[in-house]
């Protein structure tokens, strides 16, 4: 699940100071995230788990960040529909890595949110 080289690069040229440029740079990461080599198998390390969900949310509000991040003034007031959606569908696949952690930790706890301006945040607790 770590993102990809040409995933990192698409995004960069993706994203720009348009609503549309966020949303065609997070099109970019819910395709890859979609794919079947996107998703690990259930026995994959913890940390590795963790570390990728974490690159993949830095990815993610990269995207946003570089159309909301707070300027003087801010641009946007919100996220857009279609960028809050597209964010939805990309934590939603990132819950799924994480709820993995249940076979592999004792007692895990995550959360993943979605912040105006900076985009995508996730943590994880665990009890050993």
């Amino acid at each position: 699940m770590e993102v990809p080289t040409r995933v990192r690069n698409e995004v960069s040229e993706a994203a720009g100071d348009s609503e549309d440029e966020a949303a065609a740079a997070l099109e970019v990461i819910l395709h890859a995230l979609s794919e079947p080599e996107g998703m690990r198998a259930v026995e994959e390390p913890s940390a590795q788990v963790i570390v990728d969900v974490q690159e993949w949310a830095s990815l993610a509000s990269y995207a946003v960040a570089r159309t909301y991040a707070p300027q003087s003034p801010l641009r946007y007031a919100g996220f857009s529909r279609r960028v809050t959606q597209l964010l939805v569908r990309i934590v939603t696949l990132l819950t799924v890595q994480l709820n993995k952690l249940g076979h592999i930790l004792t007692h895990p706890t995550f959360s993943i949110s979605i912040n105006f301006p900076w985009g995508v945040s996730a943590s994880v607790s665990w009890t050993f």
